[in-house]
């Protein structure tokens, strides 16, 4: 399929992917999915109380939700102010990028601890995920 052509699994609770949908869509739809994940690892509880029993999983789906939040106030500043390539190679840029920078900051943060790893961990497998689905 082309550059944004999305595909994947429609099935319900699966993570959106784009089949002829606009990218910040689908990521505002993974932004809920993924703030819905992380309500349910929680149980209700809030992040900072989570016992160090569930700490990883926690952060993991916390990392996830503020990378696609990170994700969509960029793809929103990117609309208002459009740029001299074609979108989807912008978009694909954008996400590759932030994914990178995730990526690398959770290389480096082994010292800060398994929370602080577990977190940008999360964040950068959903953003290397998400540039791939846009690469197609």
């Amino acid at each position: 399929m082309g550059c944004c052509g999305w595909t994947g699994d429609s099935r319900p609770g699966s993570v959106p992917t784009l089949a002829g949908r606009p990218p910040l869509e689908v990521v505002e739809e993974r932004l809920a999915a993924a703030e819905a994940a992380l309500d349910a690892a929680t149980a209700g509880t809030p992040v900072c109380r989570v016992g160090a029993d569930r700490l990883r999983p926690v952060k993991h789906q916390e990392g996830r939700a503020a990378a696609l939040a990170e994700v969509r106030r960029a793809l929103r500043r990117m609309e208002a102010s459009p740029a001299g390539e074609p979108a989807c190679d912008a978009e694909v840029a954008l996400v590759r990028s932030t994914a990178d920078e995730w990526a690398a900051k959770a290389e480096l943060a082994t010292a800060r601890g398994p929370g602080w790893l577990a977190y940008l961990r999360g964040g950068a497998d959903e953003l290397d995920t998400l540039a791939r689905d846009l690469a197609r």
